[in-house]
């Protein structure tokens, strides 16, 4: 028997269509009449798409080496300083960037206080654990993140598996307030995508 010749895309999207089409014949049938009207418009549509030709998206243009090269570097950069970093979500701020940027420093070392590691606070001390506001103009946001980089991941790491194992209440105490990592651009995009939020906004966070 000869082989079976492969299924090209057209085909299998007539098939696809087809089957629609029954299923919605299904429907009608079993609708009362005064549904029909809505079910006939649907089948119209499909019959519309049918004839249509899908438009073919023109490719992207050809990126450089030296360009591509570039790009690459530059998101290295980005996810090694991400992977150096926590946020801190839900975090109110106060009347101005003054005393939120001094209001930050004291929560943050009450929490490494309460976390009681001597690594963290020493780390502390040295002046080696940072923080700022994201984005740095506040703009129409009501809150910004509170993002806390370390000089390494390891402390970074340890940082954030502390909170997870205590709970400390200096973050558990408020509603809404956690801590994570950093989150790469299309981990963002996930996490929109998971609780439905407008496209878009991955850019204000």
């Amino acid at each position: 028997m000869p082989p079976k010749a492969p299924i090209s895309p057209s085909d299998a999207a007539a098939a696809k269509i087809i089957k629609l089409l029954e299923s919605l014949h299904e429907k009608l049938d079993a609708r009362p009449v005064c549904e029909c009207n809505q079910l006939r418009q649907e089948m119209l549509e499909i019959k519309k798409m049918m004839g249509k030709k899908p438009v073919e998206q023109p490719p992207p243009p050809p990126m450089d080496t030296y360009a591509a090269v570039k790009l690459a570097l530059n998101d290295a950069s980005m996810y090694a300083d991400k992977a150096k970093r926590a946020v801190w979500v839900g975090r109110p701020e106060e009347s101005t960037p003054e005393l939120t940027t001094a209001s930050d420093q004291k929560a943050i070392e009450q929490l490494c206080a309460e976390l009681n590691d001597g690594l963290l606070s020493q780390a502390l001390t040295e002046g080696k654990i940072l923080h700022h506001r994201h984005p740095q103009v506040k703009g129409d946001r009501r809150k910004r993140m509170l993002k806390i980089a370390f000089t390494d991941e390891k402390t970074r790491d340890n940082f954030l598996s502390l909170i997870r194992s205590n709970r400390p209440c200096t973050v558990t105490r408020t509603p809404g307030n956690f801590v994570r990592r950093d989150l790469c651009p299309y981990e963002l995009q996930l996490v929109l995508i998971s609780v439905d939020w407008p496209m878009g906004f991955e850019t204000k966070i």
